[in-house]
């Protein structure tokens, strides 16, 4: 069984005012590492921490340019809050849900299993 399959429905991963606008930010939910966005209207979009290419955490190099979250190793770019990879759109983040308690604290949910 993975590790997200273990977590509890809702994960407490900080306080939205902790997240700096369009920087991505390493959390971690049960151990699973994640990168978090907060974007310029206040929402929030979690993904796993791992660019698809080359498995780099996108906290560490990603950045965010025109609603996309680059990773500077191979410019590699996915559509916020898709996670799309915009020139190969098969090729996707694995997206978390997310959502902002009335306390101002973001919590995450993992995908359901295929």
């Amino acid at each position: 069984m993975a590790e997200s399959e273990t977590l509890p429905a809702w994960v407490d991963v900080g306080a939205l005012e902790g997240l700096g606008a369009d920087t991505p930010t390493a959390r971690s939910a049960g151990g699973v590492p994640l990168v978090v966005v907060r974007r310029q209207d206040d929402s929030v979009v979690a993904y796993l921490d791992a660019c698809p290419h080359r498995g780099v955490p996108l906290s560490e190099t990603g950045r965010v340019l025109e609603d996309t979250l680059v990773c500077s190793v191979h410019f590699w770019r996915f559509t916020l809050p898709e996670g799309r990879q915009t020139h190969l759109p098969d090729i996707c983040l694995q997206r978390w849900a997310t959502r902002v308690t009335p306390a101002g604290r973001v919590e995450v949910r993992a995908p359901s299993p295929p």
